[in-house]
């Protein structure tokens, strides 16, 4: 898993993380703060892998 944060102007902050060319995910705005640009980035990038891997079974659900 990759990040970028990219400067895009004069305080202008943008950044997005990535899987691969085919996986790629951003916060979908510009931010003035560096700090909270990447926060949000990382905010959601945890949110993301919340999603993507299924919480194991508890040990009673559990085929043997």
């Amino acid at each position: 898993m990759n990040r970028i944060t990219d400067f895009t102007g004069a305080d202008r902050y943008r950044s997005q993380f990535f899987y691969s060319v085919l996986e790629q995910f951003g916060t979908g705005r510009d931010f003035d703060d560096l700090a909270e640009c990447v926060t949000t980035t990382l905010r959601l990038q945890a949110d993301h892998k919340k999603k993507a891997v299924p919480a194991p079974l508890p040990a009673r659900l559990a085929l043997s």
